[in-house]
């Protein structure tokens, strides 16, 4: 069987790029005789490490779909065409996007697998796409992928259910496969001579075990001006008047709709100062200590189609509080606290409650890396594969290790 791959989102720097790039090299890993090629637009000396194992097809574009794809621009029609025609050209038996984000139209008799992490644009238009424009051209470009489409796949069961609704969509034309942490997100020893994990935290004067994180995107669904108050009332209270909050995320070089100035300006008008800090973009070993060293892990989101930043935080036994919308409660399990985001002063009265007692973090620390351990890219990989089979009519055969691909694939960007 021969697969294209779109790896058009091999450089985005949120959950698409992630996604991507852990089931490709998840798949690599399985071996046997598939053979796998990713098509990419960008120079790949100027990206995260591919697999050897994989076959890379490049094709020239003006500029890369992950950086042209933004929610103020588009692709240009050449370079939407420059990779119709080069997935023509290969006649792949399967043709699979891991993103509906960079889907092309595919001509020829291929088949065609995409995947749709949620309906969040649907849900939340105006928060997802700054212009109608934007929206206009998103709702197109799921039109053409849905319609051509042999099969959906997405990544958790909620997500399932939005598809079908919004789309009615077959429920037996969307296979779940779900998202796994990176085994790079582990608990860290507390090991007091390891200066690395001190100086990080002074770069940005955060105090161990003082300080909330998030990790993200910073567009405005992502509901962030609810945390931000939070931490304003919780710094009101006596027991937490010197909490600080660790935004993670890249505010400046981000594609995606933005929050970040709004956020700024609402920091300033309840004169927080220095309690809020915005790092940025930071790679994954600043942000394995980052989850390690961190009092909680908050996703505070209206709506999400897996929430991976949990999963991470879980595998490094940070205690996790997220809004229970969309997929966050499937994801979470037991291991963590969840809060209603429609209802005021929730997630102060949440983290106030695991703020203040130790017993309640200590259980959640150990419940943690129980629940991550649940999930895995290899087992994705399975899933994908096998979906892959059946669209295409293949049989199945033993899939030995493919010693080809290196280890340190999939560890670039968050």
């Amino acid at each position: 069987m021969r697969v294209g791959i779109d790896g058009a989102c091999w450089l985005n720097r949120r959950g698409y790029g992630r996604f991507a790039r852990e089931l490709v090299w998840a798949l690599a890993r399985l071996g046997g005789t598939v053979e796998y090629s990713l098509m990419i637009d960008f120079d790949p000396l100027e990206a995260p490490p591919l697999p050897a194992a994989v076959r890379v097809v490049r094709v020239a574009s003006r500029r890369p779909a992950a950086r042209a794809a933004a929610a103020t621009g588009q692709r240009s029609l050449r370079d939407l065409w420059a990779m119709t025609r080069a997935i023509q050209d290969e006649r792949f038996d399967v043709m699979f996007f891991p993103s509906a984000y960079t889907y092309v139209p595919v001509l020829g008799a291929a088949r065609v697998v995409v995947v749709i992490h949620d309906v969040i644009a649907e849900q939340f238009p105006a928060q997802v796409f700054p212009t109608r424009r934007g929206a206009v051209q998103w709702w197109l470009k799921l039109l053409a992928a849905r319609r051509r489409a042999d099969l959906v796949l997405t990544v958790s069961e909620a997500s399932r259910t939005g598809i079908a609704r919004r789309f009615k969509i077959a429920p037996h034309k969307i296979v779940v496969i779900p998202e796994a942490a990176s085994p790079l997100f582990r608990q860290l020893p507390a090991d007091a001579h390891d200066q690395a994990p001190a100086a990080l935290l002074q770069r940005w004067q955060l105090a161990e075990r003082g300080f909330l994180l998030y990790v993200g995107g910073i567009s405005p669904h992502k509901n962030l001006a609810v945390l931000i108050d939070a931490v304003a009332a919780l710094r009101r209270r006596p027991a937490t008047a010197t909490l600080k909050l660790a935004i993670v995320g890249d505010h400046s070089g981000d594609v995606f709709f933005s929050a970040y100035e709004e956020l700024r300006r609402q920091c300033a008008a309840l004169q927080l100062g220095d309690a809020v800090v915005f790092t940025g973009y930071v790679d994954d070993a600043a942000l394995v200590v980052l989850y390690n060293r961190a009092a909680a892990f908050v996703l505070p989101s209206l709506a999400e189609g897996f929430g991976l930043p949990v999963l991470e935080a879980l595998a490094c036994g940070t205690p996790v509080v997220t809004s229970a919308r969309g997929a966050l409660p499937e994801v979470l399990g037991a291991a963590g606290m969840l809060f209603d985001p429609d209802r005021k002063g929730d997630l102060e009265a949440v983290l106030a409650e695991l703020l203040g007692d130790g017993d309640v973090q200590e259980r959640l620390r150990r419940l943690g890396p129980a629940r991550a351990a649940e999930f895995s890219w290899e087992r994705a990989a399975r899933q994908t594969l096998a979906a892959l089979q059946e669209v295409t009519g293949t049989t199945r055969g033993e899939a030995a290790p493919m010693t080809a691909a290196r280890e340190d694939g999939a560890r670039w960007m968050h």
